[in-house]
């Protein structure tokens, strides 16, 4: 628990609570104690919504596409490239995500958590269409800590099917691998994660983070 107090006047104050679940039970409670009484829960008679409130709060949330971001000269994003082809094996997460880990949760590789990327769950395959038009990609590139998978996979960048760079095994503990990559004249440039556990046919959500071309 955490406490912490605030002197209120009478009447509505708004009230907000930002919470992110880092893994574990998936719960979180909010208590008060009013002067003279034990902690306990906020009674619902006292709790109010305006319309704006409950509409916006209903509101599904829009999820950004998964692209490339492209940095001009000053590290400013001036284009974004979207993806051309995904060809991801299971079914049930067969499109990458954006901004997110293959299952919508932020994106955390070992202890860090990551704002902006794209989240995928492997093997597979997924296509950027460059033509020509860039110099460098560079990113890092991890096993998210919230696979489902066996923990064990590696990573490949391909410019036009060959290999330009390649992660060897990496699982969830270890920190992200950092990658900055040649892709002049590169027509098509392709994501690829390699299963490399201990069982056939099983998976691992990975997450590429903040990855740019120049």
């Amino acid at each position: 628990w955490k406490d912490a107090q605030v002197k209120l006047q009478a009447g509505w104050h708004a009230l907000r609570i930002d919470y992110l679940d880092h893994g574990g039970s998936y719960w979180f409670e909010a208590r008060w104690a009013p002067p003279g009484r034990s902690p306990g829960p906020i009674p619902s008679r006292l709790l109010s919504w305006t319309e704006e409130d409950l509409a916006r709060a209903l509101a599904p949330v829009q999820a950004p596409p998964p692209v490339l971001r492209v940095l001009g000269d000053a590290g400013n994003v001036v284009d974004t490239v979207p993806i051309a082809q995904a060809r991801l094996q299971d079914p049930t997460w067969s499109w990458p995500v954006g901004d997110a880990s293959f299952q919508g949760w932020p994106m955390t590789l070992g202890t860090r958590m990551f704002d902006h990327g794209i989240g995928l769950y492997g093997p597979g395959e997924v296509d950027f269409l460059l033509d020509r038009r860039f110099q460098r990609f560079q990113g890092m590139v991890g096993v998210d800590a919230h696979t489902y998978g066996d923990a064990h996979t590696r990573v490949q960048i391909l410019g036009d099917g060959r290999v330009l760079w390649n992660s060897g095994v990496i699982h969830p503990w270890d920190p992200p691998a950092p990658f900055d990559v040649d892709v002049t004249g590169v027509r098509t440039l392709t994501l690829k994660q390699v299963e490399a556990g201990l069982f056939e046919g099983r998976g691992d959500g990975v997450d590429w983070v903040n990855p740019v071309l120049r």
